[in-house]
C-alpha cells in the first residue's frame, strides 16, 4: 500500500468514527440526551442516505481499489489507474449497556437485555418478551400478565401484519433502508402499540407496553445488518424441518441435540441458542435442542455441505 493510500485509508475510518453511525447512535438512541430529541442523529427524512448509512458507505468503500495510482503528471481524462484490493469490513451494531440486539433478516432493533424470547402461552406474552408471532389459530386462552412489554417480529406476509403495513407512514432512512412507521397510539387496554415497517427486507415489528417511551425507544433504535451478520432465523408456523431449512440458507451450521420429553413427538424445538433473531457472524453454530425421535442421536449439519 502506497503511503497515498495509506494517508486515505486512515482518513476514511477516521471520518467513519467521528460520524453518529453503528453503536454510538444506538447509545444516543437508549441512553438519550438532554438536548436532543431520540433519534434526531438516525433519522433522514429528506433524500439520500441518512447520516449513519453515509458513514458506513464511506466506511465499507473498497480503499485501495479506489485510490487512483496517477500522480500530477497524469493527463485529464485519462483512464484511473486502479490497484490493490483491500476492503475495510463494516462492523454491526453494538446493543447499549443493558440491551441486546434482535431483529428478522438484516433488521434490528434493541431491547432491554432482561427480555425474553418467546415467553408465549396461548399468543399472550407471560412476561417482558420478544415473540415471533405465528399465524396459527389457537384453541385455548391465556390472560397475559399485567404491565408487559412485547416486541412482535413476524415477516411481512403473515396475516397479523396487514393492518400495520396499511396504516405506517414514511419515517425516513436507515443506512439507505426506507422505514415506515405507525404512530404510538393507545391500544384499547390500557396501554400504547407502535410499529414500524421495513417493505425491503419484508419485516413488520411492533411493540406494546403501558409505556410510550418504552416503544418510542425500542423502534427508534433499528439498524441495518452489514454483510455477513445475519440473524438467527425462525419460523413460528412450521415444523423444525422449515426452520432448519431458513438457517441453513442463512449461512449458519447447526449442532443438533435430541431430549426425551414425555408427551411430545420427534421433532418439536425446545430450545436454540443463540436465540431466535440475536446477531451472529455468518457461519457460526447455533446449538437446536430438538425433542428425541426415533434414533436419538444428536447431529451436526452444516450450511456448506447443503
Amino acid at each position: 500500500m502506497t503511503d497515498l493510500e495509506s494517508t486515505l485509508r486512515a482518513s476514511l475510518l477516521r471520518h467513519a468514527e467521528d460520524a453518529p453511525s453503528g453503536h454510538d447512535a444506538l447509545h444516543h438512541i437508549w441512553g438519550g440526551s438532554a438536548d436532543t430529541e431520540p433519534g434526531t442523529r438516525r433519522w433522514s427524512t429528506g433524500q439520500g442516505l441518512s447520516i449513519r448509512g453515509a458513514a458506513l458507505a464511506t466506511a465499507a468503500i473498497v480503499v485501495a481499489g479506489a485510490v487512483l495510482a496517477g500522480g500530477p503528471d497524469d493527463a485529464v481524462g485519462q483512464k484511473p489507474v486502479v490497484s490493490g484490493s483491500a476492503r475495510v469490513a463494516a462492523a454491526p451494531p453494538r446493543a447499549p449497556a443493558g440491551a441486546r440486539l434482535v431483529g428478522l433478516r438484516d433488521i434490528v432493533v434493541a431491547v432491554p437485555a432482561e427480555w425474553s424470547t418467546n415467553d408465549i402461552r396461548c399468543g399472550e406474552p407471560m412476561s417482558d418478551t420478544v415473540s415471533f408471532d405465528s399465524d396459527k389459530v389457537r384453541s385455548c386462552r391465556a390472560m397475559p400478565s399485567a404491565g408487559i412489554s412485547a416486541l412482535h417480529i413476524v415477516d411481512s406476509e403473515s396475516q397479523r401484519a396487514a393492518s400495520f403495513i396499511e396504516q405506517a407512514q414514511p419515517a425516513g432512512e436507515v443506512d439507505g433502508v426506507s422505514i415506515a412507521r405507525t404512530p404510538v397510539a393507545a391500544d384499547g387496554t390500557g396501554g400504547y402499540i407502535g410499529a414500524l415497517v421495513v417493505n425491503r427486507s419484508k419485516v413488520v415489528m411492533w411493540v406494546t407496553s403501558l409505556e410510550q417511551s418504552t416503544i418510542e425507544r425500542v423502534l427508534d433504535s433499528v439498524a441495518v445488518l452489514p454483510d455477513g451478520y445475519v440473524t438467527v432465523p425462525i419460523d413460528p408456523n412450521g415444523p423444525w424441518r422449515s426452520t432448519r431449512g431458513r438457517m441453513l440458507q442463512a449461512g449458519l451450521d447447526l449442532s443438533i441435540v435430541r431430549r426425551a420429553r414425555a408427551g411430545l413427538s420427534g421433532n418439536v424445538i425446545l430450545d436454540i441458542e443463540p436465540p431466535a433473531g440475536a446477531v451472529v457472524p455468518k457461519g457460526s453454530t447455533v446449538r437446536v435442542t430438538l425433542t428425541a425421535g426415533a434414533d436419538g442421536r444428536s447431529t451436526k449439519e452444516s450450511a456448506a455441505r447443503r
